[in-house]
């Protein structure tokens, strides 16, 4: 099964892994043995993902989000696996020299099918900035980046970390810092994650302003490997918003490289063996910048922001959308 990784053929081999060796899962899948699983029973009986397979003529990117959820503000929505919820980053400024105001929403699909108005998720919407909200493939966790403070962490630290939070029948856990090695000094963004549980993630730091694509694997007692380099996929040092499909065969990216439409660009690139391929250029790029790319579960769609950078007057970011397209079509052509 696309997307959730779960199947009557692997929920054994997965429960085993639970109770055996812990070599397959994060830390904090370890650190909570007793609720994986109950985690594992319900998704190995859970239905498959809605289809939401496109029109034939759907090649056109549209804009995904309409009243009363889209605000005009929204830069990326990631939606569970199951079609039922989606968490929002809204990226809203006070005036146009103020810092962004940036937090997660939360809408729910209602029983007639609409989506319910926006509302805060419950750990997000403090002084803290929270960012890039991504599902693990079986729809059990989300993925996001913030600048909250966490035991360990550095009293004054202002870059952004990876997080997760376990969501189960409807409600949110309390979020949790994944541990060093895999967060560190530098911010660490955009992170998404394999069924497996790898994860793949932006890292920048420093000055010149530049980032990577790190990956970084669950090892052994709740130990995280450091986080390793894609030589291909970073060859122009300014490489971000990675998004790993569940069997880690496509790498969906952003990147600034030549040839490109003339400012950020969506990229993929396919996997061979321990490479990956030279990284191709969705036909969606515009002049505009294009970045967060996601694959709907069942890998029909492709969702992405895009955004104008603003003016004099203006705001750095003044005007943003989360865009969809058929997901065969934006992989299958190219340019």
């Amino acid at each position: 099964m696309r997307g959730g990784g779960w199947s009557p053929n692997n929920c054994p081999r997965r429960a085993a892994t639970v109770s055996g060796s812990h070599h397959l899962l994060p830390e904090f899948l370890v650190r909570h043995r007793g609720i994986v699983l109950l985690i594992v029973v319900a998704a190995c009986h859970s239905p498959r993902p809605r289809a939401s397979v496109p029109a034939a003529a759907d090649t056109t990117p549209r804009v995904l989000l309409a009243a009363p959820v889209r605000s005009g503000h929204e830069f990326a929505v990631a939606e569970s696996p199951d079609g039922r919820v989606r968490v929002l980053s809204r990226r809203t400024f006070a005036s146009p020299t103020s810092p962004p105001v940036l937090h997660l929403l939360e809408t729910r699909r209602t029983a007639n099918g609409a989506w319910s108005v926006p509302v805060p998720v419950p750990f997000s919407g403090g002084v803290w900035r929270d960012i890039d909200p991504i599902w693990s493939p079986d729809g059990t966790r989300l993925l996001f980046n913030s600048t909250r403070p966490a035991p360990g962490r550095a009293s004054d630290a202002t870059d952004f970390d990876v997080w997760v939070v376990f969501f189960r029948d409807g409600e949110w856990g309390e979020p949790m810092r994944l541990p060093a090695p895999l967060n560190t000094i530098a911010s660490e963004t955009y992170a998404s994650m394999t069924r497996e549980g790898t994860i793949y993630m932006t890292q920048s730091s420093g000055a010149p302003r530049g980032s990577r694509i790190v990956r970084s694997r669950p090892l052994a007692g709740g130990a995280w490997s450091g986080p390793e380099t894609l030589s291909v996929v970073n060859a122009t040092g300014d490489a971000s918003n990675p998004f790993i499909v569940d069997d880690e065969s496509l790498l969906l990216f952003v990147d600034r490289r030549p040839g490109g439409e003339g400012d950020s660009d969506l990229y993929v690139s396919e996997r061979r063996g321990d490479s990956w391929t030279e990284p191709r250029a969705l036909p969606v790029n515009t002049a505009r910048a294009e970045f967060a790319p996601v694959l709907s579960a069942d890998r029909a769609r492709l969702l992405f922001g895009r955004l104008r950078r603003g003016g004099a007057g203006e705001p750095p970011v003044a005007e943003e959308d989360v865009y969809v397209v058929s997901g065969a079509w934006a992989l299958g052509r190219r340019r």
